[in-house]
């Protein structure tokens, strides 16, 4: 049954590729048998007879096998001149045509033999098959009949001296037993059989097609698959597919109306990350995935407004120095950020923005620089993750994909727990392998797995995720000889901090003075888009 459910499935989800393979293939065959001109074929059957005398059952059966022997050599003289050059003669067709109209085949273990012709048009085909059944019976009386000399035929005496009369006339002939020349048939395969079997042949090669393309497809399909691909690892929480028109135009969720299904998610993800992390009061979650188009960014922006709703006081750090997010989910500007603060340009407190009653405050990503593992492995990270401890009761961390750069890598021993966004056929099971196998070098676990856009079936536009600084080919990225070195130059992040970076960062007040007023929520209670719209959703965007 569970092969039968699997199979199932790969039908299901390959459905496209197999109606495709099956018009195609059935449109091809089909169209072909209906567009080749038809042939027609016009027959006769004839018997051999031998004139020997058949006085007793002994000569009758050598008889019969002389004529089953020669018949094997009456079939061979269909494509003589001997007999095409006199069917020529009748119907007016030239010999070099006919030679490749014409055929003969011996029936089996009988005295019988056909002879047919096929042709495009019904009529040429019955008149050259009815002038083979003339002429045969013609060419073989004269290859039988014996030829003498002017002496005649021998004189030939038996025991007593009496002379034996030696017969002069043919010693086999030919007659007509079953003339099919006025009744041509079409030759098969027919125009509806063309298009049957093209229908039969496409289906099944629509489904062989189906059935590999699913078992050469390695993406995650359903959110089980983690069970067995990343053992240890519960699912933390699974985010549906949003399909509301509200949610194309930004990241944040409706955490008010008690309606959405997403942010309701987002509240279950929320107790299951309570029980991960450890049983301090403060923690540090880096949010990170396997490949880029997975909606991590979603899913840090929305689980730590979550955790605000619930009365956390909340820190969210851009901390993608190569594709910054963050500051464009909660509409805060990139200008400045995490960046700046660590290349020591400017003070910790100077780029927070405070999001206000419920929401979490933000610490934009900033200006890409050009060495963002070496910023992030610094001491000042780990004294601003410190200084987070102290401060507010959640910190979450965006950084960058696991499988594209070493980023989240080398800052993931930092946290208290590290969680990855996976997104439901977009993630494949090489990349999720290869991620596992990069932060196992950094001897760091994940806590945990939150599955997004559960429900299959739309596109995103967080696929084309801008990694173009340092990212390189994340289809063909093997990123772990690149992990073990910026892991062993990055030791420091397992250290404690030193009281000097400690106190280059000040603490911050209760709220920032500069607060900056979030954009309005997304309500998913939005009428539904057109099917053209649902292509994408805010799931997927980082």
């Amino acid at each position: 049954m569970r092969e039968l459910a699997m199979l199932a499935g790969a039908l299901r989800r390959k459905w496209w590729v197999i109606l495709l393979t099956a018009v195609v293939i059935a449109g091809l065959v089909g169209g072909w048998g209906t567009l080749r001109q038809q042939e027609y074929r016009a027959s006769a059957r004839l018997t051999v007879t031998m004139t020997g005398e058949a006085s007793s059952a002994s000569a009758s059966y050598q008889n019969n096998l002389a004529a089953e022997t020669r018949i094997a050599s009456y079939v061979e003289l269909v494509r003589s001149n001997l007999v095409l050059d006199r069917v020529s003669e009748l119907t007016g067709i030239p010999v070099g045509q006919l030679r490749g109209m014409v055929n003969a085949s011996d029936v089996k273990k009988t005295v019988l033999f056909d002879v047919s012709a096929t042709a495009k048009s019904p009529e040429t085909a019955s008149q050259v098959a009815r002038g083979l059944a003339e002429v045969y019976p013609e060419v073989i009386e004269e290859l039988e009949t014996p030829k003498w000399g002017p002496g005649g035929p021998p004189v030939v005496f038996d025991e007593n001296g009496k002379a034996i009369p030696f017969r002069t006339g043919p010693q086999a002939f030919a007659t007509i037993v079953s003339d099919n020349t006025q009744n041509p048939s079409v030759v098969p395969p027919t125009r509806t059989q063309m298009i049957a079997l093209g229908l039969f042949v496409g289906i099944i090669a629509g489904l062989l097609m189906g059935i590999l393309a699913d078992l050469l497809d390695r993406r995650v399909r359903r959110p089980e698959e983690f069970i067995t691909l990343a053992p240890g690892v519960p699912i933390l929480g699974e985010v549906p597919q949003s399909r509301s028109r509200g949610e194309k135009k930004g990241v944040l969720l409706d955490f008010r109306s008690g309606h959405s299904a997403s942010a309701e998610a987002m509240r279950a993800a929320r107790t299951s990350m309570s029980f991960v992390g450890g049983d301090q009061e403060s923690r540090v979650f880096l949010i990170t995935s396997a490949l880029p188009g997975e909606g991590k960014t979603f899913v840090s922006a929305n689980i730590s407004r979550a955790y605000s709703e619930a009365g956390s006081r909340v820190l969210v750090i851009g901390a993608d120095l190569r594709s910054p997010k963050i500051g464009a989910a909660f509409d805060v500007p990139e200008d400045v950020g995490l960046s700046n603060v660590l290349a020591g340009q400017i003070e910790f407190e100077d780029v927070i923005f405070s999001g206000g009653d419920m929401e979490p405050d933000v610490i934009p990503a900033g200006p890409t620089p050009p060495n963002p593992s070496e910023l992030l492995s610094s001491k000042r990270m780990q004294a601003l993750l410190e200084w987070a401890r102290e401060h507010y009761d959640i910190t979450i961390i965006d950084t960058p994909p696991v499988d594209a750069v070493t980023d989240a890598v080398v800052l993931a021993p930092a946290a208290d727990a590290v969680v990855l966004v996976a997104r439901v056929n977009v993630v494949t099971r090489t990349a999720l392998a290869r991620t596992l196998e990069n932060l196992s070098i950094a001897n760091v676990t994940p806590s945990g797995v939150i599955v997004n856009s559960v429900r299959s079936g739309g596109g995103s536009g967080y696929g084309k995720y801008g990694y173009g600084y340092g990212y390189g080919n994340t289809k063909k990225s093997n990123s772990t000889d690149a992990t073990k070195a910026a892991v062993a130059q990055n030791k420091v992040l397992a250290e404690a901090p030193q009281a000097g970076a400690s106190a280059a960062l000040k603490p911050q007040s209760e709220r920032h003075p500069d607060t900056h007023e979030f954009p309005p929520v997304v309500d998913e209670q939005a009428p539904q888009p057109s099917e053209s719209e649902s292509g994408k959703d805010a799931e997927g965007r980082s």
